[in-house]
């Protein structure tokens, strides 16, 4: 089945499980996200000047989003430009200097970190492709202080350059990339199948609430965290935690580890981050989603098990002690049945050989 327990006292909590919580990114969908379009929003900027600029600054990015869009550039037969003095801000965007101009390029909460208005049209074109499923991913521009760059300013931006960073008004606001990413093959049967169990599914993204919302439509999840930070997911683990719930995460990236670690059964992929891995109490081998609430049945499968064993071993031995003890019982068939009890624990534990992945 390739799940990977790492400790027996998991397949006890694991039983227990009533909410799990779901990372979108690479565990509901297959984490490789792709640019499905790009649009330009001001009459002389071509659409190809969108894709070149974002790829230019995306570029020095090892983020999966990044990626996306340096493909779809070179399906697109774009070339990137030589970009420096390159930013990372995390879980909001990446910023550089392309041809004397400071190109950012990121969600929503960039802009507003950093002061810049949306347009109208922005907005509404935004919307359209969330309301879809697709993420919008904004491209800003303003006149860099320092001109075009020279080899020697490469190392990095000087302190004047930085006071005179352009203010949020300066900027305007080019073009969206709309990315998406599929959704695994089986996510909604695995979604079916813990709602069957009695679990309620949960997912939490750092996508935008109409993204988020559109997914989980099309998997039948009823309960969505949107726009949250990586640092954000253990919190809200904790919270449910709070409320009474043992609680499932299911994740696979770097940022999972603290929820997963806080979870009282953390379930990572085995094609994610070995952080995420190491993290994790449960390991799915296949980035299988119906794997999860195979888990969450066999943990239940085992615990019942169990506890006929011990209601067996219990049963013989409270029987039979006070028949010996009163010399009711023969020492041949006091024997007999202290064999038995043994034989049915184990003879009961087979049963599990016969578990299947698809259905009990």
């Amino acid at each position: 089945m390739g799940i990977l327990f790492r400790e027996g006292v998991v397949l006890e909590r694991a039983a227990h499980v009533r909410v799990v919580l779901f990372d979108k990114t690479g565990t509901l969908t297959e984490g490789r996200p792709e640019v499905k379009h790009a649009l330009a929003l001001e009459p002389h900027v071509a659409v190809d000047d969108v894709v070149r600029l974002a790829a230019s600054v995306e570029q020095n990015s090892e983020h999966h989003l990044a990626q996306a869009v340096a493909q779809y550039a070179r399906t697109q037969g774009i070339t990137p430009l030589p970009a420096d003095h390159f930013r990372a801000y995390p879980g909001l965007g990446v910023e550089a200097v392309v041809e004397g101009r400071l190109v950012m390029v990121g969600n929503r909460d960039l802009l507003s970190h950093m002061g810049i208005a949306l347009p109208r049209l922005a907005e509404l074109r935004a919307e359209e492709l969330a309301v879809k499923g697709m993420t919008p991913v904004f491209l800003s521009m303003a006149p860099w202080p320092g001109g075009r760059p020279g080899a020697a300013e490469h190392a990095g931006r000087s302190p004047a350059e930085e006071r005179e960073r352009p203010r949020g008004s300066q900027f305007r606001v080019l073009g969206i990339l709309a990315i998406a990413d599929r959704l695994r093959e089986r996510s909604g049967a695995a979604v079916d199948q813990l709602r069957d169990l009695g679990v309620e599914p949960y997912m939490v993204t750092g996508d935008h609430a109409h993204v988020a919302e559109a997914v989980a439509a099309q998997l039948g999840i009823r309960h969505v965290f949107a726009q949250v930070k990586p640092d954000e997911k253990a919190r809200i683990v904790a919270d449910l935690q709070k409320e009474g719930q043992v609680v499932a995460f299911v994740g696979d990236g770097i940022n999972d580890a603290p929820a997963l670690a806080q979870a009282d059964v953390g379930i990572a992929f085995g094609g994610g981050t070995d952080v995420a891995i190491e993290a994790g109490h449960v390991v799915i081998l296949h980035d299988e989603p119906l794997a999860v609430p195979v888990t969450l049945r066999l943990a239940r499968r085992t615990l019942r098990i169990i506890y006929g064993n011990l209601f067996w071993a219990f049963f013989y031995n409270v029987v039979a002690i006070p028949l010996a003890a009163l010399r009711w019982l023969h020492p041949l068939i006091a024997a007999a049945a202290m064999s038995f009890s043994s034989l049915s624990v184990v003879l009961n534990s087979l049963r599990l050989r016969r578990f299947s992945p698809f259905g009990l």
